[in-house]
This record gives C-alpha cells, structure tokens and sequence, in this order.
C-alpha cells in the first residue's frame, strides 16, 4: 500500500497496534475479502484478550486446531457470534459483520439505543431487522457509513482496507466512552 491511498491512515494505525498484520510478511492485500474468523481475531487482539485461555475449550460449532480458534471460542462466549456453524471462509456479509460489531459494543458496556430517528436506508429492503437495527446503531455512532446514497450494501463484503477503517473508528469511539 502506499501513503496515497484513501485508507493508509487507518492500516497503518491496524498495522502498527498489531491488530492486522498481513497476510504474509511483505503483503498486506488490502482488497481481499475478510472472514468472520479475521474478525474475530482482530477484535480479541483490540480487548487485549488472553487467547490461551480458550485452549482446550471446545464448542462443536467452531473447528478446532485453526489459527482462529481461539479468537472464536472468545467471541463465541462474549456472545459476539451467531447461532450455527462458524465460517472462516470469506467473505463476511457487511450486514453480519455490523450486527457482530453492535455486539461487541454491548459487551463492552455501550449503550445502542438509537438517540435521534432512524435513516431511511436506501437499500433497507435488503436487510433482516436486526441488520437494519446494527447499521443505523453503527451509522449514529459514525462507525459505518454506508457507500454514499444512505446505501449500506447489506449484502456486499468488506475488504481489509474496509476492516481497518472501521476498527479505527470503533476503536476511537469505544475509547470516548470509557
């Protein structure tokens, strides 16, 4: 990536607090599509989790062995996950991945209830209820803005570049809070 691009700030700010390190050594692939697994992991190095704490712990739900296992086990006992299977496969749906984020705040003690009237999301015909809840919770916050037009692209993925900005912006926020 080089200084220029729109969201250097940000991947360097994931980058340098080793929240997101790269995909190898030398790259960082800020197009790539992220996972729930890369998610998780992401937010359990953001709470300074103790991740071998989980070793051992097993919920069929969540594969064993995997780099993320851990990082899920956590998520899974913070209520940060939905029921079923859990998929490290990307992408994660933007909708999926705000409701995980609207999650997380409430386990961080914030409170999500809507203070002023809701957006009338362009694109809210493609969302489930509890998608439509998480973006206009994370829209009041300023953590996700949608991709212009008061669009939310529910069903598109976020790429890393993506993942960094909005960790950034959640981070920022869940630090004004406390």
């Amino acid at each position: 990536i080089s200084a220029q691009d729109w969201f250097y700030p940000d991947v360097d700010w994931a980058y340098e607090g080793k929240l997101m390190i790269g995909v190898t050594n030398n790259l960082y692939a800020p197009y790539g599509f992220i996972s729930p697994a890369t998610v998780v992991t992401v937010l359990a190095r953001m709470d300074k989790v103790d991740l071998s704490r989980y070793n051992g712990v097993v919920y069929p739900e969540i594969e064993q062995g995997r780099w993320y296992t851990n990082a899920a086990t956590w998520a899974k006992e913070t209520g940060l996950l939905p029921e079923g299977r859990f998929s490290a496969v990307p992408p994660i749906a933007r909708a999926d991945f705000a409701v995980m984020l609207v999650k997380y705040l409430k386990s961080k003690g914030i409170d999500c209830a809507l203070t002023g009237d809701p957006i009338a999301f362009a694109d809210a015909d493609q969302m489930t209820q509890e998608a439509n809840d998480a973006f206009q919770v994370l829209y009041q916050f300023g953590i996700f803005k949608g991709v212009g037009g008061y669009r939310m692209n529910a069903q598109g993925s976020t790429t890393r570049a993506h993942l960094a900005v909005l960790l950034h912006r959640l981070s920022v926020f869940v630090e004004s809070r406390a």
